[in-house]
């Protein structure tokens, strides 16, 4: 499996699993007396300052600067170590900037205190596996332990359908593509707000192509009439066929439709690894990209 592919697919919305669990931490509290309960809240809650470096930290991370984001959420351990989640965010920093050790410690971290559990664990899989990647296995399947740990996280966080995306890329990274099409598929099912299954619905078409080559490409005379699917879906048509201006043309127009960083995370995906490299395709995904607000049909 591709370093690129594992690192762009793994760990869902990172905002939706801190505030899911900083709702159970917070939650925990109100069970006991007033005072302890008091106590407990003022410990979850981020102070004025945490919460500036918060919102700074996440949009870093939103903005692929994770090492940025990294930065921030290290400045909130320092001034607020006691912060619910905080460990698990920097693993998660960490992670995507590369600095595995430093992620593995602090999911650690994270797992022993009880918060965010469910991500700590499905983060320390994904790390197992990239280090066994390429050994032979004598006495565990790191792929199978990593679906497994994406089961159990789906089946403990029936809200949070970011995790088939996950799912869903690993499956296709060991060319199970129809398998892929099903877990994504009941992820669009699931997923809420409409920008999730925006996501879920592109990759899912994705691995249908990637499952069943198209046999044709659209017609560039209907590409006005196209819908953000349609594009994207006749942009790797066309790189299967290699028509590459042609997929050109379709990106730039699926690009209209979705949200930043929909589209971001979508030229990301693994579908398009071939084709990174192919001098016609290089420059359009290595360039940052203008993207315009989603139009709607």
């Amino acid at each position: 499996m591709q370093r690129v592919l594992i690192v762009a697919s793994v760990i869902l919305a990172v905002a939706g699993a801190y505030f899911a669990g900083f709702t159970q931490g917070k939650g925990s509290g109100a069970s006991s007396e007033a005072a302890s309960g008091a106590a407990k809240v003022e410990t979850a809650l981020p102070s004025v300052e945490s919460e500036g470096l918060l919102d700074s930290a996440f949009a870093s991370l939103g903005e692929g600067d994770a090492r940025g984001a990294l930065l921030g959420f290290q400045k909130i351990q320092d001034r607020q170590p006691s912060l619910y989640g905080i460990d698990y965010l920097i693993a998660e920093a960490a992670f995507r900037a590369g600095e595995k050790v430093l992620a593995e410690q602090s999911a650690e971290r994270a797992l022993s205190k009880e918060e965010l559990s469910g991500e700590a664990r499905l983060l320390l899989a994904f790390l197992k596996l990239e280090k066994t990647e390429g050994e032979a296995q004598k006495f565990s399947d790191p792929m199978s332990e990593a679906e497994e740990s994406l089961r159990r996280y789906a089946a403990e966080h029936p809200l949070d359908a970011g995790v088939y995306c996950s799912w869903g890329d690993l499956l296709r990274s060991r060319g199970s593509y129809r398998s892929a099409v099903e877990v994504l598929h009941r992820g669009w099912l699931r997923a809420v707000p409409q920008e999730n299954q925006s996501l879920l619905a592109a990759k899912e078409l994705l691995a249908k192509l990637q499952n069943e080559p198209a046999r044709e490409v659209p017609s560039l005379s209907v590409i006005t009439s196209m819908s953000g699917e349609q594009s994207l879906s006749a942009a790797l048509a066309a790189l299967q066929r290699g028509q590459q201006g042609d997929a050109l043309l379709f990106l730039e127009r699926a690009k209209e439709y979705y949200p930043q960083r929909v589209f971001s995370a979508l030229l990301l995906d693994g579908a398009f690894d071939q084709y990174r490299t192919d001098p016609k395709m290089k420059e359009f995904f290595a360039a940052p990209r203008e993207f315009s607000n989603p139009k709607r049909p």
